[in-house]
């Protein structure tokens, strides 16, 4: 099933930074984490221009979402920017002192998961635009992207990626990025009533290595760092920003 790749009316602008080795670069689009404020608000104003033109969200006085996990220090967005454009952007929730959003559908099935020893990570909030996008990597966007979230997932210790997905882009993922499903449909109170499936990347390592060999192009950071934690101001605006929302479905066509 395909992913969502939506076109938002405005993509988010960020002040340019210097390359660093933590980052990668495919078609002048760089793929890193989130450190500012500045950057996570750009992400996440992304995701709510997604949302709210897909009828997956209302309408806030931020233009933004912002989950609680997103306070949690274990809690990482990543970026593909080009220019000052934010052009994609996905959140990698760890386990940490709260519980990951897809709980709120699948609990049994991932308590089952973290009893068999598994230490897993939510993608949530992943929004893509193809608007000031190169040609050249329009269609390569999102794999990039959950290449880059599962390189740095396992420098992190993870075991296991999940994610909630509209059930019509289920076989995508389960095809072009090897994900496979292990949650029944069920309807997402988070996102208006609408329907998620659960589906998980299992081996996050063997994955990696058929991405890349049937990628060329595909690029991989040297290095990875957590981000930075925002000031005691910075976590205080990102606060009052909170909405009564979890997970994310993928809002893109591609």
């Amino acid at each position: 099933m395909h992913t969502a790749l939506h076109m938002p009316t405005g993509v988010p602008h960020l002040s340019l930074q210097p390359p660093s080795c933590y980052q990668s670069t495919r078609d002048g689009v760089t793929f890193r984490v989130a450190e500012t404020l500045e950057e996570r608000l750009g992400a996440l104003a992304l995701v709510y221009n997604c949302y709210t033109e897909a009828g997956l969200m209302k309408p806030n006085y931020f233009g933004v979402r912002v989950l609680p996990q997103h306070l949690q220090p274990t809690t990482t967005i990543l970026i593909g920017s080009y220019g000052p454009h934010v052009l994609c952007t996905a959140t990698i929730i760890e386990q940490g002192e709260m519980s990951l959003p897809l709980e709120q559908l699948y609990a049994d099935e991932v308590k089952q998961r973290q009893d068999q020893g598994l230490k897993l990570a939510e993608v949530s909030c992943l929004a893509c635009a193809r608007e000031h996008a190169p040609d050249s990597c329009t269609a390569a966007m999102l794999p990039q992207l959950i290449a880059y979230m599962g390189a740095y997932s396992l420098s992190f210790g993870v075991d296991r990626l999940v994610i909630a997905v509209h059930p019509r882009h289920c076989r995508y993922y389960c095809r072009r990025l090897q994900f496979r499903q292990f949650g029944e449909e069920r309807q997402y109170s988070k996102v208006c009533d609408r329907p998620a499936v659960a589906c998980e990347l299992p081996n996050i390592a063997e994955v990696l290595a058929s991405l890349i060999e049937g990628d060329p192009k595909m690029s991989l950071p040297q290095a990875h760092r957590r981000p930075a934690e925002l000031k005691a101001d910075e976590q205080t605006k990102l606060r009052s920003m909170l909405m009564d929302t979890s997970e994310s479905l993928v809002v893109a066509k591609l």
